[in-house]
């Protein structure tokens, strides 16, 4: 969706590019642009973090970070179906196996092993709808970056652009 990077046969330039439901947008740029690398601090003569490829790069981060919640999500799913296929099959087997072999004396012990995998895999659930809530909540954050992106790409086609 976004991205820059050096113009390949001109060193001193750098492309910078967005792409939307309109298509890709590109705009050339020199190699001390501020609106690429970010503003100049006065006090420090040091670079802002409030340049396109700043904003780039926390993107990525904010991607990584989605990517990685998902996983957190989906292992928490795959918990919680583990544990209540393990009560299922503790209560039907065992409870089979111990009305067949002791006429349902150790029912009470196999009742209570199912009862505590079922409970695991309603932890396990409740972690999951933890998780999904804080990537929902990292997505908005990814839709916060994406919009100072195409604000950024749209603040240098207005700055720099003027003749």
């Amino acid at each position: 969706m976004f991205g820059y990077g050096p113009a390949k046969d001109n060193p001193g330039l750098y492309m910078m590019w967005i792409t939307d439901e309109a298509g890709t947008h590109y705009f050339l740029t020199d190699s001390d642009s501020e609106q690429l690398f970010g503003t100049i601090d006065p006090l420090t003569d040091n670079r802002r973090d409030d340049g396109f490829v700043h904003f780039i790069q926390e993107r990525a981060d904010k991607v990584e970070e989605i990517d990685d919640k998902a996983s957190d999500v989906l292992a928490e799913q795959n918990n919680r179906i583990s544990s209540h296929i393990l009560a299922v099959a503790v209560a039907g087997i065992g409870g089979l196996t111990c009305t067949v072999l002791t006429g349902g004396a150790c029912l009470v012990a196999f009742a209570g092993a199912a009862l505590a995998a079922w409970g695991k895999g309603v932890f396990h659930n409740g972690n999951r709808l933890t998780e999904e809530h804080r990537l929902e909540l990292l997505q908005v954050d990814l839709d916060e970056i994406n919009a100072r992106l195409k604000g950024k790409f749209t603040q240098t086609l207005a700055v720099e652009s003027v003749p």
